[in-house]
């Protein structure tokens, strides 16, 4: 235990989630409402991003009132999008002594809508459309991302400039963008994510080659971010 708090991992806690009712927050993690909290509690804000003409409404940001500002963590969602799994780890993080941010890369569309990301059904499957469009965009996922970063360092809560990120499965690879996008980050932690970051083939069994990617998306050049430290954790256990 750390701080006493529980560890989670990034795909839940074993026995814990439900499939009919979704992830459940731990009562450890869940925050205080801010009308009412005291110095060190546990507060979560609404963390709207807009970029490229569209608000994103879901984010949120996590923290701990009174604290001096402190570095901040984003949190990548995985193929499913933002969802209560992600802004509990936000939260984690806060309560060990930094910002977790939630990060939310997907937009809304008739098909899947937010409702559908924290309980597993058949709308899960659709999840993967959009985030065959993210990968297909990655200038606008890198910049979508940096927008998101640039707004956490202009909350009070924050230490500007000192930043990290994490992601599960989609996650690692959101993680390995910013780095591939020079962002101003000083560390990463990818958990079972892949290498790259390229699209579904059209029958979704498989990803597109290295060519078909060059020849089929704008990939933007890589700048890469220097001394930032990257954690890879893509072994059986991990």
């Amino acid at each position: 235990r750390l701080l006493g708090v529980v560890p989670c991992t990034m795909c839940g806690q074993d026995g814990q989630a439900r499939s009919d009712i979704g992830w459940q927050t731990p009562k450890h993690l869940r925050p205080v409402p801010p009308a009412s909290a005291k110095d060190g509690d546990l507060i979560v804000e609404e963390f709207a991003v807009t970029f490229e003409g569209y608000t994103y409404p879901h984010g949120r940001i996590a923290f701990v009132k009174g604290r001096r500002p402190a570095p901040v963590v984003l949190v990548h969602h995985n193929y499913a999008g933002l969802k209560d799994f992600d802004v509990d780890q936000a939260c984690f993080l806060a309560k060990v002594g930094y910002v977790g941010v939630a990060v939310d890369c997907y937009q809304e569309t008739p098909k899947y809508k937010y409702s559908d990301r924290n309980v597993m059904t058949k709308a899960h499957r659709r999840s993967f459309k959009v985030m065959d469009n993210l990968l297909r965009a990655p200038r606008h996922w890198r910049g979508l991302m940096a927008a998101n970063l640039e707004a956490a360092f202009a909350h009070p809560s924050v230490q500007r400039g000192r930043a990290g990120a994490i992601g599960y499965c989609l996650g690692g690879q959101s993680c390995l963008e910013q780095l591939r996008a020079g962002h101003q980050l000083q560390a990463i932690v990818s958990f079972h994510g892949l290498l790259h970051s390229r699209p579904f083939t059209p029958d979704y069994k498989g990803r597109i080659s290295l060519e078909e990617y060059r020849e089929q998306v704008d990939v933007p050049a890589s700048t890469y971010t220097p001394g930032c430290r990257v954690l890879i954790e893509n072994g059986d256990h991990d």
